[in-house]
C-alpha cells in the first residue's frame, strides 16, 4: 500500500504546489529593486515597440495589460501592475508543478511524481533569484522576462497531450507557446520524442512545425523591426567577462541532481531517453544567443531532466502507475 490512504485531489494537489511556489513568486513579484524597468519593458510590448526579441514575446504582457488597467482604478498604476504580476507568478509557477505532475505519473506513482515536482520547486528560487548579490543569474537589462515561467509548462504539457493523442489541444499549446516565445521550437520535436518516429508521427510532427512557423512569422510580420537586438559578438564578449558565475549559476540550476540526471538515463523510459536528445541543442542555442549567467533561458530543460532525476532514484514503469479519473483528479494506486 501506497503512504497515502485515499486518492490525492486536484485541489489539494493545487494547495501543495501553490505552498511549495508562494515564497519564491512573492519575492520575485515584490523584492526586486527594478521594478521601473519591468514597468518600461512591459509597456513596450504592449505598444509594440520594445527591442527585439522581446517585442515577440506578446503572450503574457498582451494578456495582463488589460487587468492592470483595470486594477489601477483601485491602486495606483506601480501597485497594480506588480500584484497582477504576482498573481501572474505565483499562477504560473503553479501551473508548471502542477504540470510536471501530470507529466511524471506517466511512468511513477502519484507521490513520486509530486515528489520531483517538488525538488524542482527547490531550486527554481535559484534560478530566479534577483539583483541580491553579486552571483545574480538575472541581468539589469533582462529583468522582464515573464515568458520564461510558461515555457517549462508548455514542455511538460507537451508531454502529456502527445502520450494521449490529443492532438487538437496540442494544436492550440503550440500556437499559444509560439506567442509566447521562440523557444517553443523544441515542441514539434518533442513530440516526435514522446511518440517515437514513425510515417503518421513525422507527419503530425511536420504539422505541429509549420504551425509554430505561421505564427511565429506571423508576429515578426505583424509587429516588424528588429532594432534593439545585441550583436552576438557583444552578446559572447558579456558572457566570457562573468563565465565564472555563469558555471556557478548553471551548476546551482540542478545542483547535485545534475548527476542524478546522467545515471537515470540508464533507467528511464524511452520516451525520457529520446527526450533527453534535445537537452544539447536547447544548451547550444542558449550559449549561442543568451546570457550565460541568467538560467532563467533554461527552465524548459526541467521537466526534460526530471524523469531522469526520478529514474536515478525509483524504478520507473513504462506506463505511468499515477492516474487521472475523468474528473480530473490524480489517484494514487495501492
Amino acid at each position: 500500500m501506497t503512504p497515502w490512504a485515499r486518492p490525492l485531489r486536484l485541489w489539494v494537489l493545487a494547495a501543495i504546489m501553490i505552498s511549495a511556489t508562494i515564497t519564491t513568486a512573492v519575492q520575485y513579484s515584490l523584492f526586486t529593486p527594478l521594478r521601473e524597468s519591468r514597468i518600461a519593458a512591459h509597456g513596450q510590448v504592449v505598444a509594440h515597440s520594445g527591442p527585439a526579441p522581446a517585442r515577440y514575446r506578446a503572450l503574457v504582457p498582451t494578456l495582463l495589460d488589460g487587468p492592470i488597467t483595470i486594477v489601477s482604478k483601485r491602486w495606483p498604476y506601480e501597485k497594480a501592475f506588480e500584484r497582477v504580476y504576482a498573481g501572474f507568478h505565483l499562477a504560473a509557477l503553479s501551473l508548471l508543478l502542477i504540470a510536471l505532475v501530470l507529466q511524471l505519473s506517466m511512468w511513477f506513482p502519484t507521490e513520486q511524481a509530486v515528489a520531483g515536482a517538488l525538488m524542482i520547486a527547490s531550486l527554481i528560487q535559484l534560478a530566479l533569484r534577483q539583483q541580491e548579490f553579486d552571483l545574480s543569474a538575472i541581468p539589469p537589462d533582462a529583468v522582464f522576462a515573464p515568458h520564461s515561467l510558461l515555457e517549462p509548462t508548455f514542455v511538460a504539457l507537451t508531454y502529456v497531450l502527445a502520450q494521449r493523442g490529443s492532438h487538437v489541444w496540442l494544436t492550440v499549446l503550440v500556437i499559444a507557446a509560439a506567442l509566447n516565445s521562440e523557444a517553443s521550437v523544441i515542441l514539434p520535436a518533442l513530440y516526435l520524442a514522446v511518440v517515437g518516429i514513425r510515417r503518421s508521427s513525422l507527419a503530425m510532427a511536420g504539422r505541429y512545425a509549420a504551425v509554430w512557423l505561421i505564427v511565429t512569422l506571423g508576429l515578426r510580420l505583424a509587429l516588424g523591426g528588429t532594432d534593439g537586438t545585441l550583436p552576438m559578438r557583444e552578446v559572447w564578449q558579456e558572457n566570457l567577462r562573468h563565465l565564472p558565475i555563469a558555471v556557478v549559476n548553471v551548476w546551482l540550476f540542478l545542483g547535485p541532481l545534475w548527476i542524478a540526471a546522467v545515471f537515470g538515463l540508464r533507467r528511464a523510459p524511452a520516451p525520457a531517453v529520446r527526450a533527453a536528445w534535445l537537452v544539447p541543442p536547447y544548451f547550444l542555442a542558449v550559449a549561442m544567443w543568451g546570457y550565460w549567467s541568467d538560467v532563467r533561458l533554461l527552465l524548459g530543460l526541467y521537466p526534460l531532466l526530471a524523469p531522469l532525476v526520478l529514474a536515478a532514484i525509483f524504478q520507473p514503469a513504462q506506463e505511468g502507475t499515477g492516474s487521472i479519473t475523468a474528473a480530473g483528479t490524480p489517484t494514487l494506486t495501492h
